[in-house]
């Protein structure tokens, strides 16, 4: 988990072709600037207590002489093989994985660490690190859910913002700025403008023409043809078909 700036810099057919990406966890969250809870409640104490206790123990372990054999249960190596089987064709070359690939094959794996550290962490919170026994089912399960409902999305984020275009983004934040003003039926672009260059200080009038069109190709938007007399910046006809409401606002 980085700065969204080091994800968009990070991309790269070296870094791609070395196997560089494939190789992490992506936690790619949606930015809270601006909708951030102000002196949020604090953390638990019983979380804070079992949190400390359980790395303490991580901590306190012996160091083994050689590697250490953790084994699964029978059902919970049937769970994984049927995780890897719901997997290998999202990877395929037509599967909604496809351009997820490399990250997607070392995804079972990931799964099968994490359900381990998550079995070791229960042990750990009833004293039993030393001799934890075979992980279990539910182990196994956890994970699949951290895999299913957080890894995944993150990952498909986080490998968007690597290969995005700025026009796109652009394009976004132009579609958040409309959907926050559903009483407005037609912009501006010189609206428009003055609307984003606040959190901006780089943009530029022109940097909206590729954003624009682009809005407009996908029907969003409709460039309403200037009155020749008419001293007005390009005005833009915003489709009344569009559900603005539905527009997610941290997209």
């Amino acid at each position: 988990m980085v700065q969204p700036e080091v994800i968009r810099g990070i991309h790269s057919p070296r870094a791609k072709g070395l196997g560089f990406l494939a190789r992490w966890l992506y936690a790619f969250p949606s930015p809270k600037v601006g909708a951030r809870d102000i002196r949020p409640d604090p953390i638990p104490e019983n979380v804070l207590f079992d949190y400390h206790n359980i790395l303490t123990a991580f901590w306190a372990m012996p160091t083994p002489s050689g590697p250490v054999t953790i084994a699964f249960n029978q059902e919970a190596d049937d769970l994984l093989a049927a995780f890897e089987r719901v997997i290998e064709p999202r990877i395929g070359p037509d599967g909604d994985m496809a351009h997820l690939a490399a990250w997607g094959t070392k995804l079972s794996g990931e799964v099968a660490r994490l359900a381990g550290t998550l079995h070791m962490a229960a042990a750990a919170e009833i004293n039993k690190i030393t001799d934890p026994g075979p992980v279990p089912a539910s182990a196994v399960a956890a994970a699949v859910r951290l895999a299913d409902q957080f890894l995944i999305p993150h990952a498909f984020a986080a490998f968007a913002a690597m290969q995005a275009d700025p026009a796109e983004n652009l394009a976004r934040r132009v579609l958040r700025h409309l959907s926050r003003h559903p009483e407005k039926s037609v912009s501006s672009k010189r609206d428009i403008y003055q609307a984003l260059k606040g959190s901006d200080t780089q943009l530029r009038a022109d940097d909206l023409d590729g954003p624009l069109k682009l809005l407009g190709d996908h029907g969003y938007i409709r460039a309403i043809e200037a009155n020749r007399n008419s001293s007005r910046s390009e005005r833009y006809e915003v489709n009344p078909l569009w559900n603005r409401s539905s527009e997610d606002p941290r997209a």
